[in-house]
């Protein structure tokens, strides 16, 4: 199934009894285990993407229940099962829950019914299009970009998780980084590795990543198991930070197949270390997602020409800031990318995809032939993904295409 699906279910619980869920025993991984941890597991170890939101409005004494799982099975869905009896156990006489397995349209796959003690499988048509539509609402609020926050920022945000999953989670994550993750690491032998995360494994001290493509093992030369991690867009462990890159001798990262050029799957990549960074603080620059500017405790990074991470310079980490949507600048200079740009930051300015000062003007990181003191837009033209501009600095006025080009005016532009 290509889109999201899982189960939403909403049910009638005081705060008391949520308390009182969160520590009953359920069937885990051929034992028992309380229904925090299991809840909490679910979390961490789901996809990208996974959404487990246990929501509990005290006002109205209702609890929301949503697992909802990119690429969606019943296999995937099953762990979640031994929770919903739990919950259904935990209902008063004469109180009833009702939810569904849906898809986030939503289009109901099974209807789901609780009572005290039982949980009824029935058919989609007994849950009416106007409940899905509501519990898929639910869902929405906690999603408001279209995107819901991974397990452990969700635990942090203000009217997501109910108190006593928050504390589940902070004994869950002492249990995982001292006992469990630990012993799992040491135990992972090439007959049966441990998986880090994603297609990251590791396995007689080693780490490595197994294409989900090509199926090949591209090591990450020293990293340490313990400490490694996604973070901001690359891997890091508490040393270094990794970036990949065709290895030497590799054929071409593309073909042409027809007329399109796509992934070549004979290409060797390999992983390397970035020199001089500190994988230990690296991280996004604003904790922003769609920055192009990151940092260590050191300096700061963004991509050049060949989108390799290299650092920038002399600018300060503690007073640089993000200009506009496609720059950045501190006291002493403006970068687009790892770009810096020969303008003034104290007298910047920038609009879409332009900055400039009172002596220049850049789109992106090439200087447009246009002074900066008269400089404005005039209009815009989009044919394809990019417009055409029509720009002034009030002495001359140009085109600016799409791919590039400065062309004469054109005043029916």
């Amino acid at each position: 199934m290509a889109e999201p699906a899982g189960l939403l279910l909403e049910c009638p619980l005081g705060a008391k009894a949520v308390s009182g869920l969160f520590r009953r025993k359920v069937a885990w991984e051929g034992g028992t285990a309380h229904v925090g941890h299991v809840l909490c597991c679910l979390a961490d170890r789901g996809e990208a993407g996974d959404v487990l939101i246990v929501h509990h409005d005290a006002a109205a004494g209702r609890l929301f229940l949503a697992w909802m799982l990119v690429h969606y099975s019943g296999d995937r869905l099953a762990p979640v099962w031994p929770v919903v009896q739990a919950l259904a156990d935990s209902l008063d006489p004469g109180t009833t829950g009702q939810g569904g397995v849906m898809t986030t349209f939503p289009e109901v796959l099974a209807s789901v019914r609780l009572r005290q003690g039982v949980v009824d499988h029935q058919p989609p048509a007994d849950l009416s299009p106007a409940e899905a539509d509501r519990l898929s609402h639910q869902l929405g609020r906690f999603m408001p970009n279209g995107q819901f926050p991974e397990a452990a920022r969700s635990m942090t945000l203000r009217g997501v998780q109910c108190k006593p999953f928050r504390s589940a989670w902070k004994t869950y994550v002492t249990w995982r980084d001292q006992q469990e993750r630990p012993a799992r690491i040491a135990a992972a032998t090439a007959d049966a590795p441990f998986n880090l995360f994603d297609s990251i494994y590791t396995a007689d001290g080693a780490v490595f990543e197994r294409h989900r493509h090509t199926g090949r093992d591209i090591p990450f030369p020293g990293a340490d198991p313990l400490s490694f991690r996604a973070e901001a867009g690359w891997y890091a462990d508490a040393t270094h930070v990794w970036q990949r890159q065709l290895a030497e001798g590799s054929p071409p990262p593309d073909v042409l197949r027809g007329r399109m050029r796509v992934n070549n799957p004979a290409a060797l990549w390999e992983y390397v270390p970035v020199p001089g960074a500190e994988g230990g603080s690296f991280c996004w620059l604003f904790d922003r997602w769609d920055t192009m500017f990151w940092r260590d405790a050191r300096q700061l990074w963004s991509l050049d020409a060949h989108r390799r991470l290299v650092p920038l310079g002399d600018a300060d980490p503690d007073r640089f800031r993000a200009v506009g949507r496609s720059f950045g600048a501190d006291d002493r200079g403006v970068y687009h990318f790892a770009t810096r740009l020969d303008l003034d930051p104290q007298h910047l300015r920038t609009q879409e995809v332009f900055a400039w000062d009172e002596h220049r003007v850049y789109q992106l990181a090439t200087e447009l032939p246009l002074t900066g003191k008269g400089f404005a837009i005039l209009g815009q033209r989009r044919a394809g993904l990019r417009p055409d501009y029509r720009l002034t600095d009030g002495t001359r006025t140009l085109i600016l295409t799409a791919d590039g080009q400065v062309l004469p005016d054109d005043p029916d532009f």
